[in-house]
């Protein structure tokens, strides 16, 4: 991926050249915006690369822990397919899991699971375009829809920790 020299506006509202790797389209459709909308826009492309920064420093993602595993991983999964209760808890948590999902309305629940949040692959600023919103918006709908899926998970006895 390409790496753009780009202005955004900083933490304290002062604008502020970055470089950072940017989807090339993403660029030039940015490109085309009037200069406030597209340091705005900017903005928020390189909060959600900082963002995504964190992540990988800060999480383990499932393929890290994979790796990791190296060659136990063949026999543990094995163990958990033979695992008669394991699987019953799996298919108790999914099925609880999409329960939750079904109380969201139709637009919270595409955003969630549209976002990396929610297991999807979009940014929140590619959400925002997508359905013509601010990216504040969008992370308000995420962060209402995890709360609430959160609650009903929690008022169903589930440990929940996302």
């Amino acid at each position: 991926m390409p790496i753009y020299s780009v202005l955004v506006t900083s933490r304290t509202g002062e604008p502020k050249k970055v470089s950072f790797p940017m989807d090339e389209e993403t660029y030039n459709v940015i490109s085309t915006q009037d200069p406030s909308e597209r340091i705005k826009y900017f903005t928020e492309e390189y909060h959600d690369y900082n963002h995504s920064l964190w992540l990988e420093k800060n999480e383990k993602s499932l393929d890290v822990l994979i790796e990791e595993s190296g060659d136990y991983l063949p026999v543990l999964k094995i163990e958990e397919e033979l695992d008669p209760a394991r699987e019953y808890e799996r298919k108790q948590t999914d099925s609880l899991v999409d329960d939750a999902l079904v109380t969201l309305s139709p637009r919270y629940r595409e955003i969630l699971l549209l976002s990396k949040d929610g297991g999807g692959s979009l940014s929140k600023a590619d959400i925002a375009r997508r359905f013509s919103l601010d990216r504040s918006t969008v992370s308000k709908i995420v962060t209402s829809a995890k709360k609430k899926v959160k609650e009903f998970l929690e008022s169903k006895g589930f440990d929940y920790h996302g």
